[in-house]
């Protein structure tokens, strides 16, 4: 009996300095979230978690740092540490390591790791992201999926089986069939295709409007070339 009281005391203590006052919809933060279903947790769905969210089926915190367990896991605004779900849903900007076995979802920017059956940032991705659909603003670091797609200006390596960029990408661009606006540094693949590259085309079909450097392949496409269409290997500077 002294264990269960003193257990009912521990748990009253971890809640009882996060409220302002007596109205559950503003609590302040709590070192630690439990719950079923939101909106059946503790802490209420306008706090912050500092610390551990165990968060059940699912789970609403206005903001959490820490480790962060659930099936579906939503922060209203920023998420920093590590975070293992099905689900995933960060209002804001995400930093650490996020783990989904279906998807996560970002509005902001993410800094880290992020792994997930589908990932979604319409922000920056600053790290590695691995997943089979990955949709970002815009990605520094690595990228590794059988889809990817990037809005912005991107910069790092980029692996998958269908890669696009709409915007510039630097460095390693890797896949089966890989798109983009511009490539600065090399893009292997089955099927190249770009508006600009400086640097190398290696492919079974490599084509591009501009280019400043070297195609080799079984087709080698430059639009602006003199010869514009070459067998093994084309040049351009």
């Amino acid at each position: 009996m002294k264990k269960l009281i003193l257990a009912f005391g521990v748990a009253a203590s971890l809640f009882a300095f996060q409220a302002k006052g007596v109205d559950n919809d503003n609590l302040e933060f709590s070192p630690l979230g439990l719950g079923i279903a939101a909106p059946i947790q503790l802490p209420f769905m306008n706090s912050d978690v500092y610390g551990l969210r165990l968060g059940g089926l699912f789970a609403v915190e206005r903001e959490v740092i820490g480790l962060d367990i659930g099936l579906v896991e939503r922060t209203k605004l920023d998420f920093t540490g590590f975070q293992a779900s099905a689900f995933s849903l960060t209002g804001r900007d995400a930093i650490g390591l996020q783990f989904a076995g279906l998807c996560n979802l970002t509005s902001g920017s993410h800094i880290g790791g992020i792994f997930g059956l589908c990932n979604i940032v319409y922000g920056d991705v600053t790290g590695l992201e691995v997943g089979v659909v990955n949709y970002d603003s815009s990605i520094l670091g690595m990228q590794i999926g059988a889809v990817n797609w990037n809005s912005f200006a991107s910069a790092g390596a980029q692996v998958g089986v269908y890669n696009k960029n709409v915007g510039k990408f630097t460095g390693l661009n890797l896949g089966g069939i890989s798109f983009a606006e511009e490539i600065v540094g090399a893009q292997i693949g089955f099927i190249n295709c770009v508006d600009n590259c400086t640097g190398l085309q290696l492919g079974v079909i490599n084509a591009c409007e501009n280019m400043a450097g070297m195609q080799i392949g079984a087709l080698n496409l430059i639009a602006t070339s003199p010869v514009s269409a070459m067998v093994v290997a084309n040049v351009m500077f």
